[in-house]
Order: structure tokens, then C-alpha cells, then sequence
């Protein structure tokens, strides 16, 4: 089962693909697909490149009904250092149910022949789970409908990722400019998020010896009961413009309010940014900037709750060096799929 990819398949290697399907092989073509900040942007996206690529196949090879020997192969990278859900403001749990949705109904892809998840390196537990269940809905089950009815845009905060600055945070800062936003050139795809540019502001704090640095923001449309994740990646501001990283915590704090906490649920993990070849000024495999990644889960009481991180490790514990400069994005609080 040779991997293929669109113009790749229909260029030089067209013989080739010629002659495996003619031999009665498959086809696994790869469509890991970045996600999209808007609904438009996403089905604009899928329907480009997942519905065009199968009909250009089909004029390549106009005598061969190409879906029946495809396997297409969907991305659903999710946890560092490789991840295709990079936008904090974006359901990704909807937007592979949207992709699988897709094939269900669209009669472009009606024969095809299997379909499959890549990678398991790069997966986490929740979005594994969630994976298996949209193969059993649409493909052993044989639903059309989607799986899940929630939103592709996410309410419950805004601004996750310091685009629009500071707006929508409530900052309180100890000391004068010792909170502010700030430019990290390409410190998105260091975290090892699909697409260039994205995620490549932070908010940054300077860590004060006379009490933590706050920023808060009111988590809206909550359903009581239900469970939900926060996170959020963390680096040292000042190892990625220095171009060089030690390996270690990065000491800061989630306090959610009006919440049940599920901390077997939850981890704090630091990694490296090369691990999956990504590269970026000073850093590379041999040289990684090393990166925290923040998850907590918790269970809604109500429908709003309080969101509040701090750059000390605890109320009186600072937790990390005074004058320690933290850059904080992609803070996200998504509906998380409990069993």
C-alpha cells in the first residue's frame, strides 16, 4: 500500500500509481489537514483539498473509479510536537467529525475503499478515543449524520492566542510592563503546530519577587456537568530570542473557579521543539527550545466559570526565578470527551 499525495501521484509517479492500481493495490493518500479559524475557512479547505484532489484523480485516470482503490488517510495530530489543531478558537474534535462527515455523503468519495488515522506518535489519549468513535459511527455503523452537534467555533473565551493583544484578559500586573505581548518568530511552529505564522504571538510576564502576575478571563456557555479541558503552551521568552533552551519547568499556575477539578485527567509535560524536525533560527533537532504543555480538566457547575493563570507556581510559592520572562499562548477551553 504505497502513500501518495495528489500531484505527486498525478506527476511523475503517474506510472507508478497506474500500476498499482491495476495490480488490484491501495492507494493510501495523506490529507493531514491543518485546522481553519472559521467554519467558512474549514469547509472552504476540505472542500479544495479533500473532494478536488479525489476528482483530479479521477481525470488522471479516467478508466479506474479511483475512490475504490484509495485509502485516505486523515490526520489527526493532536499533541506535541506535531499537531494540526492550532487554532485555540477552533473545536478540532468537530473538525474531524466534519472531515469523516464529508466521505459519508459526498458522492465524489462513494467506493472508497478504507480510511485510516495518522499518527499514533502524535496523538493524545482524548482525541484517540474520539477517533475510534467516528470509525465506528461512519464506517461500521454506517451513519451519515455527524457525531457531534457542538459548534466548530468555540464560545467559551476569546483571544487565546494574544492576536488581538491583550483584549478580553483582565491583567494584573505587579510591577510597571512586567505583563505585556510580545512578537516570537516562529515559535508557533516550534510548538509544533501545522501552518506558518499561527501562533507565533505571546503574552509574556516578568516574574516579580512581591507577588505573581495574574491574567483572567470569564469562561462563558458552560453546560453544568459537562467536562472540559484548558490548555496552553509555555516557554521562557528569553531562551528563544537567545536561540539556545535549558531543559526544565516552567513554573505558572491555572486556578479555575466555580469548577469540579478531575486531576487524573490533567498533566504538565515539557518537550522538546525538534523532536519532530521542526526547525527555526538558532533551534533544530540538536538544538530544541524546550516548551510546557498545560492540560486541566474539570467538570462545569455552572455556566460561566473563572479562568485564571499566574507566572508563580502557587499563592506564595514563586516557583521559578525572579526576573523569569514566561510567554504564554494557545490557551484554549474546548469540550473534552469524557468516555
Amino acid at each position: 500500500y504505497p502513500y501518495s499525495k495528489g500531484r505527486i501521484a498525478r506527476g511523475r509517479a503517474k506510472p507508478a500509481v497506474k500500476s498499482c492500481i491495476d495490480a488490484g493495490y491501495k492507494l493510501n493518500e495523506m490529507m493531514y489537514l491543518a485546522e481553519q479559524p472559521t467554519e467558512t475557512a474549514m469547509r472552504n479547505v476540505l472542500n479544495q483539498v479533500l473532494r478536488r484532489n479525489i476528482l483530479h484523480y479521477n481525470d488522471t485516470f479516467p478508466d479506474d473509479d479511483c475512490a475504490r482503490h484509495m485509502i485516505m488517510t486523515l490526520g489527526f495530530l493532536s499533541a506535541p510536537p506535531l499537531t494540526s489543531d492550532v487554532y485555540p478558537g477552533a473545536d478540532y474534535k468537530v473538525y474531524l467529525d466534519t472531515q469523516m462527515n464529508l466521505l459519508a455523503n459526498d458522492p465524489t468519495f462513494f467506493g472508497l475503499y478504507g480510511v485510516q488515522w495518522y499518527h499514533i506518535g502524535y496523538v493524545d489519549e482524548e482525541i484517540l478515543r474520539w477517533s475510534a468513535k467516528l470509525l465506528r459511527h461512519y464506517c461500521i455503523e454506517g451513519k451519515r449524520d455527524r457525531l457531534t452537534d457542538d459548534p466548530y467555533v468555540l464560545p467559551h473565551i476569546t483571544n487565546g492566542d494574544f492576536d488581538q493583544g491583550a483584549a478580553g484578559w483582565t491583567i494584573k500586573n505587579v510591577e510597571e510592563d512586567s505583563v505585556s505581548v510580545r512578537w516570537a518568530p516562529g515559535y508557533g511552529g516550534l510548538q509544533g503546530r501545522m501552518g506558518r505564522g499561527v501562533g507565533d504571538v505571546v503574552l509574556v510576564t516578568r516574574r516579580a519577587a512581591n507577588g505573581p502576575n495574574r491574567i483572567s478571563q470569564t469562561i462563558k456557555k458552560l453546560t453544568p456537568g459537562r467536562t472540559y479541558s484548558v490548555t496552553m503552551f509555555i516557554m521562557d521568552f528569553a531562551e528563544h530570542g537567545r536561540g539556545k533552551s535549558v531543559e526544565q519547568p516552567h513554573p505558572a499556575s491555572v486556578r479555575l473557579e466555580r469548577v469540579e477539578l478531575l486531576p487524573e485527567r490533567s498533566f504538565r509535560v515539557v518537550y522538546g521543539s525538534g523532536l519532530a524536525g521542526h526547525s527555526y533560527g538558532a533551534f533544530d533537532r540538536e538544538n530544541q527550545l524546550y516548551i510546557t504543555y498545560y492540560r486541566d480538566v474539570f467538570r462545569a457547575r455552572k455556566e460561566t466559570a473563572e479562568l485564571i493563570l499566574s507566572d508563580w507556581a502557587g499563592e506564595k510559592d514563586p516557583g521559578g526565578p525572579i526576573g523569569q520572562e514566561l510567554g504564554f499562548n494557545f490557551i484554549q477551553i474546548q469540550p473534552y470527551l469524557e468516555d
